[in-house]
């Protein structure tokens, strides 16, 4: 009888083991799960913060063109021209926002980038070289402190 009592609990140890190794297993591939996505959310956030910001910064270099065109008094076609590649650049840098706000549901960072978004995009008004200047250093800080702030989500 002690030989029987002896085994019984010999096999239930055995089979609480086994429970227990499974199920150590599985909570150690659910954890190497859940961190393999946030690698690869992290990897795509930064594919977006990336592409959101050349977008702008391209966005920005032609609002600026537009502004230097009008400050010059070029011609009708130059300003034009200048315009729709403006507007093209916007609406890229529009696509690229709205990939982010999709990606994304920190507050921060879509406030930061809807305000580079506007900063940005008044750089063409802009009169003269002066009021140019203080536009385009409102967006390089605009656009620093967006980078400072979309930079630890993407790191970990």
């Amino acid at each position: 009888m002690e030989q029987l009592v002896s085994s019984s609990v010999a096999a239930l140890i055995a089979l609480l083991a086994t429970v227990l190794g499974f199920r150590l297993q599985e909570r150690s591939a659910a954890r190497r799960e859940r961190h393999a996505q946030q690698a690869q959310q992290r990897m795509e956030l930064r594919q977006v913060f990336v592409r959101f910001l050349t977008r702008l910064a391209a966005m920005r270099r032609l609002q600026n063109m537009r502004s230097v065109l009008r400050e010059k008094d070029a011609s009708e076609a130059e300003q034009t021209a200048a315009k729709q590649a403006a507007l093209e650049a916007r609406t890229a840098a529009g696509e690229a926002l709205t990939e982010l706000q999709l990606l994304t549901d920190d507050p921060q960072i879509l406030q930061l980038a809807d305000r580079l978004v506007d900063v940005t995009f008044t750089l063409h008004q802009a009169p003269d070289q002066a009021d140019r200047d203080r536009r385009g250093d409102l967006a390089r800080a605009a656009h620093k402190t967006f980078t400072a702030a979309a930079g630890p989500l993407v790191r970990a």
